[in-house]
C-alpha cells in the first residue's frame, strides 16, 4: 500500500479537512525521519516558512478529534499484524520534567521508579502478538492538584470530564471506551498491579467480564475451596505461600522472549482459586468469601514461575481465564516482553516523551501521531515515506467561542 494511502485513506480519514490531513503528515514525516528530540521546532526546522507556528497551533489549539484517529489506527494495525492481536498491554509511561507548567506534572511516588519524582505519568494500551505491538490509546493521569485548582485546569484546558483517576483506573477506562466506542473485539488484558490496590482492581474487571492476565504480588490473599488442580483443602493464604506448596507440580513451559530473541523455558506452577474482593492484605476473611467481581464469578488461575534459579517463585499471574491452559496464559503474560522491545526500539526513539507543550489537548495530539509514526515504522514503512510539503499558507485557529479552521482552501470548519 503506499505510504499517502495509508495516511489519508485510513489513520487520518476523520480528520474534515484536506489541510489538517496534510499538517498530520509533516508532523508524523518529522517524528520519523528528524534526528535528536522531536520537539515542534526541530520538526519546523526542515521547512521554510512558518512551519513552526503552524504546527504549534495544529498540535496544541486545534479541537480536532484524537479519539477518532485513533480509532481507526487500532482498527487498522488489527487487521494488519499476524495473528491479529492476542493480548491488550498496558503499559505505564513517565515522564519526568523540570518545571510545574505541564499538564498532569506533579511531584509524585512513581512505582516504577522506586521512587519521588517531578512527573506526568499516563497509560498506553498496545494492541500486541508475539510478532509485533503497536500503541493505540493513552490515558493521562492527572494528580489530585489538577482536579481540585480551577486555575491549573483552566490553563491546561482541562475538559471538565477529565478527573484524578489511579494508573488501573484508567487502564480500566480506556479498555472499557476500546470495547464499547470503537467496537474492537475484546482482548485479554495483560497488566501489572504490583504495589497497586490489586483487589479492587482485579474485582473491576471481573465484574465487566473483560478476560486478564495480572501481575500481581505474592502477598495477593487468596481463598482455596474448591476443586483445584492441585486437589487443595479450603483456606486462606497467600499467593506466595500457595505456590511454594504446590512447587513439587512445577512443569516447563516455553516462550520465546522478544527482547532477546531467544527461546525459553520457564517452571510454571497453576492453580485455581478464589479471590476475595474489598478486602485489604491485612483483613480477617469474613464467614463467607465474596468472590472478585461478586454475583457468581467463578475460580481464577494464580500461575507462579520460577525466572531463575532460585528457590522462591519470582513471578505471580492472576487470570480470570480459568478454563485456557495455563501454558497458553503464561504466554500470554510475556507478550508484555514485547511491548518493552518496542518501546525502546520505536516508541521513545521517536519521541512520545518529547512533548513540551502544556495544554491537556496537546499532549493527546502527540501521542495519537507518535502511536502512527510508530504504526508505520513497525508496519516496515518507513521507506515509503515521501518527503511531505506543509500546505501554502499558514493554519491558524480562532479561540473560542467560535472556534474554526483557516486553512490553504479557505472557508471555515466548525469543530
Amino acid at each position: 500500500m503506499e505510504f499517502a494511502d495509508f495516511l489519508s485513506d485510513l489513520i487520518f480519514r476523520s480528520l474534515p479537512r484536506s489541510d489538517q490531513r496534510r499538517w498530520a503528515r509533516v508532523y508524523l514525516q518529522g517524528l520519523v525521519i528528524t534526528p535528536g528530540k522531536k520537539t515542534i521546532r526541530n520538526i519546523a526546522s526542515e521547512y521554510e516558512g512558518p512551519v513552526e507556528q503552524s504546527l504549534q497551533q495544529f498540535i496544541s489549539k486545534s479541537p480536532w478529534e484524537w479519539s477518532a484517529v485513533r480509532q481507526d489506527l487500532a482498527r487498522y494495525v488489527e487487521s494488519r499484524i499476524p495473528q491479529r492481536s492476542q493480548a491488550w498491554v498496558v503499559r505505564p509511561l513517565v515522564i519526568e520534567k523540570a518545571g510545574s507548567h505541564s499538564v498532569g506534572v506533579a511531584r509524585q511516588f512513581v512505582t516504577e521508579l522506586g521512587r519521588v519524582a517531578n512527573c506526568q505519568q499516563a497509560v498506553g494500551i498496545w494492541l500486541t502478538s508475539p510478532e509485533a505491538s503497536f500503541p493505540v490509546e493513552w490515558s493521562l493521569v492527572l494528580p489530585r492538584p489538577w482536579n481540585t485548582d480551577p486555575g491549573l485546569r483552566r490553563r491546561a484546558r482541562i475538559p471538565e470530564a477529565a478527573g484524578v483517576h489511579t494508573p488501573e483506573q484508567a487502564a480500566l477506562n480506556a479498555v472499557r471506551h476500546m470495547i464499547e466506542k470503537w467496537r474492537l473485539p475484546p482482548r485479554p488484558v495483560v497488566m501489572s498491579l504490583q504495589n497497586a490496590n490489586e483487589l479492587e482492581t482485579v474485582a473491576a474487571f471481573h465484574a465487566l467480564d473483560i478476560p486478564f492476565v495480572f501481575k500481581v504480588s505474592g502477598s495477593l490473599p487468596i481463598t482455596t475451596g474448591h476443586e483445584s488442580r492441585g486437589h487443595l483443602g479450603q483456606g486462606r493464604t497467600r499467593a506466595l505461600d500457595l505456590i511454594n506448596l504446590c512447587r513439587a507440580q512445577r512443569r516447563p513451559v516455553e516462550w520465546d522472549c522478544p527482547r532477546r530473541e531467544e527461546r525459553r523455558v520457564t517452571p510454571l506452577v497453576a492453580q485455581e482459586v478464589l479471590i476475595q474482593s474489598g478486602q485489604p492484605s491485612s483483613a480477617q476473611p469474613s464467614a463467607v468469601p465474596q468472590q472478585a467481581g461478586g454475583g457468581e464469578g467463578g475460580p481464577m488461575l494464580l500461575l507462579g514461575a520460577w525466572s531463575g534459579s532460585g528457590e522462591q517463585p519470582d513471578e505471580f499471574w492472576l487470570s480470570n481465564m480459568s478454563q485456557t491452559s495455563p501454558a497458553h496464559v503464561f504466554r500470554l503474560a510475556k507478550l508484555a516482553e514485547r511491548v518493552e522491545r518496542d518501546y525502546d526500539d520505536i516508541l521513545e526513539p521517536i519521541g512520545i516523551r518529547d512533548f513540551e507543550g502544556r495544554s491537556f489537548r496537546g499532549w493527546h495530539h502527540h501521542t495519537t501521531l507518535v502511536s502512527a509514526a510508530h504504526a508505520v515504522i513497525a508496519l516496515g514503512a518507513r521507506q515509503a515515506l515521501a518527503p511531505v510539503p506543509p500546505p501554502t499558507s499558514a493554519y491558524l485557529y480562532t479561540p473560542d467561542p467560535r472556534p474554526r479552521w483557516v486553512g490553504s482552501e479557505g472557508g471555515h470548519h466548525r469543530a
